[in-house]
């Protein structure tokens, strides 16, 4: 097998992933000139990166300078502890309160529930009528249920959420069965490709006469980004679809993603019922 080494400069998104990240053989991944790093990268490298070490693989990280505000960073939202790697810092650490909830690894209700808890406390609190809270709030809950759900035997993901700014991210990240299997589990769909499985995972009530599925939190969690003027991911197989503003599809992708990641990012001002 051909090994392939990953190389990524400027800022990392989940876009970039997806244009690059093979379905194996990867034998190093090189950030080191990398200078913002986006949720979403951060969630799917930390769970390909915790997969592999649980299976007994490792894959070389090349990360910033340990003087950089990256590696800090990093450092700061438990990157190293899920990933596996090691990250040396000259800076000094700070508390993750009113900035981030870190990388945490979810693979029961409680952490789910504690999860959302903690995006309250230290993002949400005082900030937003308790409404759009709460809408935003089950849809994140939704999300990560899905995984506890629908992705396979042992499910587990690991999720982050950040605010930046004026801007608020959240990302799921789940190596499990995939959007497509999970749809032709169902019983009801063959789906012959993964574009197409995406495209159709955020339809409403796509799977309501499922006991299995609802059918509404891809749905939900979309139409709110857009909304909100934000942006939605879901990324499964060789399967993207994004959402936005301005335009919103589904295509085949070069990269190829063991199971799903999913997430969107959205104002804090600004906000419209929906």
């Amino acid at each position: 097998m051909t090994k392939i080494t990953l190389e990524f400069a400027g800022d990392l998104r989940i876009e970039d992933l997806a244009l690059s990240l093979p379905p194996n053989g990867i034998e190093a991944i090189n950030m080191r000139e990398v200078n913002f790093i986006f949720p979403s990268a951060i969630t799917a490298l930390a769970a390909l990166l915790h997969e592999k070490r649980k299976k007994g693989h490792s894959i070389d990280v090349e990360l910033p300078s340990a003087s950089s505000g990256i590696a800090g960073y990093l450092k700061r939202i438990r990157f190293d502890e899920l990933a596996g790697v090691n990250i040396d810092v000259t800076q000094r650490e700070h508390p993750p309160e009113g900035r981030f909830v870190e990388l945490t690894f979810i693979d029961s209700s409680d952490k789910k529930d504690e999860f959302t808890k903690q995006f309250l406390r230290e993002v949400f609190e005082g900030e937003l009528e308790k409404d759009l809270i709460s809408e935003i709030l089950s849809a994140t809950s939704e999300l990560l249920e899905n995984v506890l759900l629908h992705s396979g035997d042992n499910p587990w993901c690991i999720a982050m959420a950040q605010k930046y700014r004026s801007t608020i991210e959240v990302s799921i990240s789940d190596r499990g069965i995939g959007i497509r299997e999970s749809l032709s589990r169902n019983g009801d769909f063959d789906i012959p490709f993964d574009a197409l499985a995406v495209q159709l995972a955020v339809r409403r009530g796509i799977t309501r006469d499922s006991e299995k599925f609802a059918g509404e939190g891809l749905w939900k969690v979309k139409n709110f980004a857009v909304k909100q003027n934000g942006f939605f991911w879901l990324w499964s197989g060789n399967g993207l679809f994004t959402a936005s503003p301005w335009t919103q599809g589904a295509g085949t992708v070069p990269g190829y993603w063991h199971g799903t990641t999913v997430g969107f990012y959205f104002k804090r001002h600004g906000w419209t019922r929906l």
